[in-house]
């Protein structure tokens, strides 16, 4: 199964479509939250359940079964966290990218009573995308939700210990770069750039000094 979100402004629900046939989609379900924002930018399954954020609140929201999901768990995320923009999920633990406060984990050992249990916090931590890296490493990106663009980051995290990450290197992009989405393929970062409409490629071989 694949599942796509809304847009941040609408309240449009999360789409289940079965890809079984990759050329013939087929819709299985919806899913809203019921808030007036309550899609978000990514949604992700793990162990039967699915995770998105709400981008008009703090939420997490969990449903299940993924075939036909409703929603059995939320999380409300503190110090005014902004959109949940990406999720990602690494084991028991739900790796959060938000608006205001960056970084965010989440235990989900138990999905129908979620915990926060790390946030990265700030002024300046404006994330949008967060994905996994290779071993026990997550990448995550800033930018300035408005104006020059000041921050501009690929921030480096170990994960080590799941519940604490600890960053290991904050890279900074050149001026005018607005970095959005992350994926991490083989030893690189692909990096959105949503101001330049281009796809910036950093190496993050070593992981305290990536070059892009």
């Amino acid at each position: 199964y694949i599942s796509v979100t809304g847009v941040q402004t609408c309240a449009l629900p999360i789409l289940v479509y079965d890809i079984t046939n990759p050329a013939l989609p087929k819709q299985l379900a919806t899913v809203s939250a019921g808030g007036a924002y309550d899609a978000s930018f990514s949604a992700v399954h793990q162990n039967n359940y699915l995770f998105w954020g709400g981008s008009g609140s703090t939420f997490v929201y969990a449903a299940t079964p993924i075939s036909n999901p409703t929603v059995v768990g939320t999380l409300n995320l503190t110090a005014t966290a902004g959109a949940p923009y990406s999720v990602v999920p690494y084991g028991n633990y739900l790796y959060v990218a938000t608006q205001s406060k960056g970084l965010t984990v989440i235990n989900i050992t138990d999905p129908t009573h979620m915990t926060q249990v790390f946030q990265e916090g700030g002024t300046t931590n404006k994330s949008f995308g967060v994905c996994m890296g290779q071993a026990n490493t997550v990448y995550t990106t800033n930018y300035d939700t408005a104006g020059t663009h000041v921050v501009k980051y690929l921030k480096t995290w170990d994960i080590s210990t799941p519940s604490t990450p600890v960053l290991l290197y904050t890279f900074t992009f050149s001026a005018n770069v607005k970095p959005g989405a992350v994926v991490f393929w083989n030893n690189y970062c692909f990096v959105t750039d949503v101001q330049n409409n281009t796809v910036i490629i950093v190496d993050v071989s070593t992981r305290t000094a990536p070059v892009q």
